[in-house]
């Protein structure tokens, strides 16, 4: 019998899912060129008292939005060129043509950047070719540009064309694109139609196109291929946008996405290409925009981490004590074997702190089959996964040579709450699990730390929370 408005207590819980990975900070493989490998396992554990309805997948792929500018570097600046016209990554680099801010008149020039805007080589175009090279393709050998009515094959060796030259269609090759699978190129000009042509100049196929294009690029995506176009309205203040066509219907597709200028009212599309390498794991479109100063943009197209990563399940159910694998697929066929590809792979269980994080890692080891050996990382450390923490978080860091490091805990007063790495330690990536005890093993409560990583003459701080 219960009075009324007594309070009854009663001692219950819910219980939830706690979940484990093994490994439990990153995987990490190792693929020579052009190499697939089956045989990484993600173990997942239960060690809670529900079931944990669990989904993989990694985040900040899909997250960002078509569009997205990811990347730039200025052109004009190291060249003093306020004419570049076409561009194209390849063989590491970006090549871009200009006419020297001189139209219609020699020299021309091709230039090659790298990914940090350094200039690195200037090359002239041979001489008569008016503007010199329009937009410009690759395939996997040699660029192509096109000059005037030509289509002219070129060695990145000197800049020198190699005598095979390729009759467009267009009296002006200003849109230029290259499909390996069929090898047939793509071409157009504002106001003139899309047109296949085969390496003999012979035209398989034509779309009219109401859009002003100027550049091409081609993107072998899974769900496509589609061609990429970069169209200038023309109207009072131009509005250049990317244009996404379908080869197979001969239509756009609606997908499109404004090239942001920063002096709208003189500014011009130039050429355009597409990069799975660019931006590691991103597939981008790279847009050459004449502007205030020309520079190179590259726009979030999709995330590319399926091609190089892929999971045997995305969804699974664990009971309580309970566990399962996942297989991770590592393939590298067509990646640049100078940089690693990274990927979070989040487990999300449906309860807020109660999922998980592993990285995996793919990168080409030095030596292998006439790989350049990779480049070292930098000092660096990482945002805590997760963060805020309710019980145990990962730490990341990078190392760019052997040394001492030293890696600890302190509480918002500067107290040392425990070091959890300390002594000689490799270069490269690292992953630190804190499971949220001090030095004495002692379940730390909750409140704010400051994680300090220290090697060298480096030290690099970070905050997390932990919640209880």
């Amino acid at each position: 019998m219960v009075a009324a408005g007594t309070a009854l207590a009663c001692d219950f819980a819910l219980g939830y899912p706690a979940l484990a990975l093994t490994p439990s900070d990153s995987i990490t493989v190792l693929l020579p060129p052009a190499s697939c490998d089956s045989s990484r396992w993600l173990v997942l554990r239960n060690d809670g008292t529900r079931d944990a309805s669990c989904v993989l997948g990694w985040p900040e792929a899909a997250a960002k939005a078509a569009g997205d500018s990811v990347w730039g570097i200025d052109l004009e600046g190291p060249t003093s060129d306020n004419l570049c016209l076409g561009v194209e990554h390849a063989g590491g680099g970006l090549w871009v043509s200009g006419a020297a801010g001189s139209p219609a008149a020699d020299p021309n020039w091709l230039y090659r950047f790298d990914r940090d805007g350094v200039l690195s080589r200037t090359l002239p175009q041979p001489g008569g070719g008016g503007w010199g090279w329009r937009d410009l393709c690759w395939d996997g050998q040699f660029l192509y540009g096109a000059s005037a009515g030509d289509i002219m094959q070129i060695d990145t060796a000197d800049g020198d064309t190699t005598g095979v030259r390729i009759t467009s269609p267009c009296a002006v090759a200003r849109g230029l694109a290259y499909d390996g699978s069929a090898d047939r190129f793509y071409v157009t000009d504002f106001g003139d139609s899309i047109y296949q042509v085969d390496r003999a100049g012979a035209v398989h196929q034509s779309w009219a196109n109401p859009r002003n294009t100027f550049g091409l690029a081609w993107d072998a995506a899974t769900d496509g291929p589609w061609l990429w176009c970069l169209n200038d309205s023309f109207a009072g203040g131009s509005f250049l946008s990317a244009d996404q066509f379908d080869p197979r219907a001969g239509i756009y597709t609606g997908l499109r996405f404004g090239c942001n200028a920063i002096d709208p009212a003189n500014a011009a599309a130039g050429g355009l290409a597409f990069s799975t390498a660019l931006v590691p794991g991103r597939g981008t479109l790279i847009a050459l925009l004449q502007d205030w100063h020309d520079r190179l943009v590259a726009y979030d197209v999709r995330p590319d981490n399926a091609r190089w990563l892929a999971l045997s399940r995305t969804a699974l159910t664990l009971p309580p004590a309970g566990t399962d694998s996942v297989r991770l697929t590592f393939d590298n066929a067509g990646l640049d074997s100078s940089l690693a590809y990274r990927a979070w792979i989040r487990v999300a269980t449906g309860v807020a702190g109660r999922g998980d994080s592993v990285l995996a890692v793919l990168r080409s080891p030095s030596g292998v089959g006439g790989v350049a050996p990779i480049t070292a990382p930098g000092f660096s450390l990482l945002p805590c996964r997760p963060n805020p923490a309710r019980a145990r978080t990962a730490i990341t860091f990078s190392l760019p040579s052997d040394q001492d490091a030293e890696l600890a805990l302190y509480n918002i007063a500067g107290q040392l709450v425990r070091t959890l790495l300390a002594g000689r330690t490799a270069a490269g990536w690292h992953t630190v699990d804190w499971d949220g005890t001090d030095r004495r093993g002692r379940l730390v409560g909750s409140g704010v730390f400051l994680c300090r990583l220290r090697a060298g003459a480096g030290q690099r701080t970070i905050r997390m929370a932990l919640v209880r």
